[in-house]
């Protein structure tokens, strides 16, 4: 039987920060605005991106992907939250298949994307 971590975060509609047991600070309108703005800036390129492609293949392993354009397939060769101005750029986005992008976000990026993010930080200087 599993027992449940007093730590977790419960579901009770309101977020806690984990650990602390203290709320969350809610997020102003304003941020809520400019959240959705930058979600919606993001998604205007990641489908022109998209649409643009003549091959839906993985650049890192060319596997095949297959269905609708999802967020996952696109990543940040120089993080966004570190490199803000740089992150609708799209000599900044790396197409790859969810294997690829996992592995990268876990610190162990395939050597096809080592090179692009290597060649992307000469490219914005960071």
């Amino acid at each position: 039987m599993l027992k449940r971590n007093p730590n977790s975060l419960k579901r009770s509609g309101t977020s806690l920060k984990r650990g602390t047991g203290l709320k969350a600070k809610p997020r102003s309108k304003e941020r809520v605005t400019q959240d959705r703005e930058n979600s919606e800036k993001m998604w205007a390129l990641f489908n022109t991106l998209w649409d643009g492609l003549k091959e839906k293949k993985c650049w890192s392993c060319s596997i095949p992907i297959w269905g609708e354009n999802k967020n996952l397939y696109w990543h940040h060769l120089c993080p966004k939250n570190k490199y803000p101005d740089i992150m609708y750029e799209p000599e900044n986005l790396y197409f790859c298949c969810w294997e690829c992008h996992s592995k990268t976000e876990v610190g162990y990026p395939p050597i096809a994307i080592q090179l692009a993010t290597e060649i992307a930080r000469k490219r914005f200087n960071v």
